[in-house]
């Protein structure tokens, strides 16, 4: 690499090849540097029907001489093309193409940022000129294919405006570029006669594998132009038109065609013709006469008319299908028609907004079940009635898990391409959505953002000591618009929180407790027809400190409970025992909620309907305490029905818990949330009942009974219960039963992720069953086989030859002592550690193995089963 390196460099130093007669070029088609965009004809400013065709050159040209014949005063597109095709811009694209800086030493190559140079210019072009959509063809000479193919696929990786280049592509035109695919020896060929071609001194060739680094980097390009074109065609319907030119006539000097018909005709769909001429004449027309002409010419004529007759050029429909986004909405919840009051909160929220010009974000900032969230719904469905073209989006970002799956299903409502793959960074695609022109208006609405960590973790700056291979932890904040059309609301416990992503105080807005008028006026419409007076209402509400979530739950008491129950009874009980009452509330509580001024009001509330539940509907009671087990949010109604939602016990009790507003039920039938705390009020009630560890253990069992094994069929239940799963992982289980349990849960959530490819967490999760059984089990176990064998599987996974190979060793011994050798678990422990050998290039001790565990299989399973075929 290092004698073609100094012979490539030797180019630097040479003159430009003799492609246009060695003739100087007319003052006035001279290019002082020859870089970048030149515009050779604008159209009639009254063409209706417009598009651009850009002129890129190859190896060692320029952007001027590659298209001017010997003679010629103008290059042919700028001289001959307007009169065949009127209604094109006509613009060609300059660029360093030295063969020293095309390509670098090492395989390293330029032809990214050249085509990141040709995306950018171009954009900006279009943007200046108000073209952005205006229909767009490429003809490129030689490697200059290569920029053109690298252009399509940075542009296709964006949603900003250089988007449009991709999306406008209608077809690019190749002149003896080489398509070598898979054969890099051709490839490296070719692109050694382009070098011979331009040195002074030949260079000696004759170690072609000297250039087949190079070659492969080239022909990589090829192969991710050929995917993200087909991937447009099938997602789309929007096919790309390809026609290859082959030269017919070999260079003189050389002997031979550069670019050979086989390798200059594009794999797959495309069509060619030739031109007679060699590979350095091919680009040179001296009038409409020739042949050559003709057939270029002619097939760009027919890319127009074809464009035209599918309204693709139409640049005002064009501009239209952009800014005619249509509107979405993604919340959970149905506007609520109870909400009462907090106008002036509502009319900040708008002020902000309205005096805001960067950083468009707002945050609502209190205690829980104060109604921050209510609010936040309310909001949106008043910015839906006033500007019905703005989107609505909805986040849960109570934790990662549930932030990510918010961000998937607006992702998928809305249709980016990419959102069905499991596999995508989704938080990234959504991201790049939202922050480009096509997302339009929007108000995304972050509700429950009160983990400051997890948004601004510190630990998410990589230091050197960390593990290599190991992923960062998330940081959110990286994942939330700063640019766009659109607004942020926020909802937050933590005020600092909710601070650090406003950028400023001011835009923080702190929501108290709502005025006594307010709240008599929620009160009379949860309850109409009560009979209590006006001051059994005021006592009330001010027991409950004007709290919406206990006025609402303390009526929906008094309403199920029946015509015996009354505001004035209701506030009786409410006073009755306070010493029994506060002795559910400990200092550590209120540390839990990190808020010295939570009022112990609204647990008092929870319990006294937490207590009338157990003694009126006891299923709801054991319902509600297994709820509040799991993750709050997303809980799926199938955990605790059997009968696919027709079981009337799960339908009574479930309506219960709604009517007491304890829990909620999302938009998808059978999937219900409840509130924060809620939920800490309702494990504060069960331990008050002693009853936490026997609940935990029934939820333990629900989660193992449901879990699946990870497979791909499996995996939206894998979703469903994923953050459910995680949440059972913090409690303590004494029993051995709970702890076996424990760990095969483990074990089902560690297969999930390895299938998802999320290698960290299912390393992560399988040590943790290893642990559990391992103490209990030993080492000479099959269980524990099981999970060395799925964690040897992980490190296979990530390229972790040697530790795989280790604990392959080991389970395949214990197999062999503990099951037999002939036994199908230790057959299969041998067969992945004959996998890992040839991943290793041991390719003897792999071959052994495999052979050792084909003829066993035949012995011991048949010729016939599975095993034994996947051995062969």
């Amino acid at each position: 690499m290092h004698r073609i390196s100094a012979k490539l460099r030797a180019v630097a130093q040479l003159e430009a090849p003799a492609d246009a007669g060695g003739s100087e070029l007319p003052n006035d088609i001279s290019d002082a540097d020859g870089l970048g965009l030149k515009v050779w004809r604008e159209p009639a400013a009254d063409q209706k029907q417009l598009v651009d065709i850009v002129f890129v050159h190859g190896l060692t040209g320029k952007r001027t001489r590659t298209w001017l014949a010997d003679g010629a005063e103008l290059p042919w597109p700028q001289a001959l093309l307007p009169e065949k095709i009127s209604e094109a811009r006509i613009i060609t694209f300059g660029y360093n193409a030295d063969v020293v800086h095309f390509i670098k030493p090492a395989g390293q190559n330029t032809v990214r940022e050249h085509a990141r140079n040709l995306d950018s210019d171009l954009t900006d072009l279009r943007r200046q000129t108000s073209s952005l959509q205006r229909p767009l063809i490429f003809v490129a000479h030689s490697l200059g294919g290569l920029v053109c193919e690298q252009a399509a696929i940075l542009s296709s990786e964006t949603f900003e405006a250089e988007r449009q280049i991709f999306d406008s592509l209608q077809g690019v035109l190749f002149m003896g570029t080489p398509h070598a695919g898979s054969d890099l020896t051709k490839f490296a060929l070719a692109l050694g006669y382009f070098i011979k071609l331009s040195l002074v001194k030949k260079p000696n060739l004759s170690n072609v594998a000297i250039l087949e680094k190079d070659s492969e980097v080239l022909a990589g390009i090829q192969d991710s132009f050929s995917t993200v074109i087909t991937k447009r065609a099938r997602l789309e319907g929007k096919h790309l038109a390809i026609h290859c030119c082959i030269e017919e006539n070999p260079v003189p000097g050389l002997g031979r065609r550069v670019v050979e018909p086989v390798s200059a005709r594009f794999p797959g769909y495309c069509t060619s013709s030739t031109i007679p001429a060699d590979h350095m004449s091919m680009t040179k027309f001296h009038d409409s006469s020739q042949v050559g002409y003709q057939r270029l010419s002619d097939r760009l004529r027919r890319w127009v008319d074809e464009a035209c007759e599918n309204n693709v050029l139409d640049e005002d429909r064009a501009h239209q299908s952009l800014t005619d986004f249509k509107a979405v909405m993604v919340i959970p919840f149905e506007q609520n028609q109870d909400f009462t009051g907090r106008e002036d909160i509502l009319e900040d929220i708008g002020q902000g907004f309205f005096q805001l010009r960067s950083l468009r974000r707002m945050a609502l900032a209190g205690l829980g079940g104060i109604g921050k969230s209510q609010i936040a719904i309310e909001y949106a469905y008043r910015m839906k009635k006033k500007s019905p073209e703005t989107s609505i989006f909805w986040v849960n970002a109570n934790n990662a898990v549930r932030f990510t799956q918010s961000y998937r299903d607006i992702a998928s409502t809305i249709q980016i391409p990419g959102s069905q793959d499991p596999k995508v960074d989704v938080l990234n695609l959504l991201f790049q959505w939202l922050g480009s022109d096509l997302s339009g208006k929007w108000l995304l609405i972050l509700d429950n953002a009160d983990d400051e960590a997890l948004f601004f973790d510190p630990k998410a700056d990589p230091s050197p000591q960390q593990t290599v291979g190991k992923s960062d932890p998330l940081c959110l904040s990286r994942y939330i618009p700063h640019t766009g059309n659109g607004t942020i609301l926020i909802t937050s416990r933590d005020a600092r929180t909710a601070f650090h992503l406003c950028g400023r105080q001011e835009q923080v807005i702190r929501v108290d407790n709502m005025p006594e008028e307010e709240t008599y006026a929620l009160l009379l419409k949860k309850l109409p027809h009560d009979s209590s007076g006006k001051k059994a209402r005021e006592e009330l509400i001010t027991e409950l400190d004007s709290i919406p979530l206990a006025i609402t739950q303390a009526s929906a008491y008094i309403a199920a409970t029946g015509p015996r129950m009354t505001v004035a009874k209701y506030l009786q009980m409410l006073q009755h025992d306070e010493k029994d009452k506060i002795r559910l509330l400990s200092k550590d509580q209120v540390d839990i909620w990190r808020d010295p001024a939570v009022p112990n009001s609204v647990i008092r509330t929870w319990e006294i309907s937490l207590t009338q539940i157990k003694n009126q509907n006891p299923s709801a009671a054991d319902l509600l305490s297994n709820m509040c087990m799991l993750d709050r949010q997303g809980i799926p109604g199938f955990l605790f029905c059997e009968d696919s939602g027709q079981s009337l016990d799960f339908e009574e009790a479930i309506g219960t818990l709604i009517q007491f507003s304890l829990v909620k039920e999302e938009k998808e039938q059978d999937v219900f949330v409840m509130h924060r705390l809620v939920q800490l009020a309702t494990t504060n009630w069960i331990k008050a009942c002693d009853n936490l560890g026997r609940v935990q253990e029934e939820v333990l069992g629900l989660i193992l009974r449901y879990y699946p094994n990870g497979e791909y069929d499996t995996w939206s239940t894998c979703q469903a219960l994923e953050p459910h799963a995680q949440m059972i992982f913090n409690y303590s289980y004494s029993s051995e039963d709970c702890r076996f349990q424990q760990a095969e849960i483990y074990h089902r959530c560690a297969r999930y992720a390895l299938e998802q490819g999320k290698y960290d967490a299912a390393e992560e999760q399988i040590n943790k069953a290893l642990e559990i059984r391992a103490s209990f089990l030993g080492s000479d176990n099959s269980h524990v086989c099981a999970d060395l064998d799925y964690l040897a599987l992980t490190y296979s996974s990530q390229g972790r030859w040697d530790e795989a190979e280790q604990l392959q060793v080991q389970v395949m011994e214990t197999s062999k002592r503990v099951l037999e050798a002939d036994y199908p678990d230790t057959l299969r422990s041998m067969a992945n550690l004959a996998a890992t050998y040839q991943n290793q290039g041991r390719w003897d001790e792999a071959e052994q193995l495999q052979v050792q565990v084909m003829e066993s299989s035949r012995r011991v399973l048949n010729a016939d089963h599975p095993d034994t075929l996947r051995s062969m």
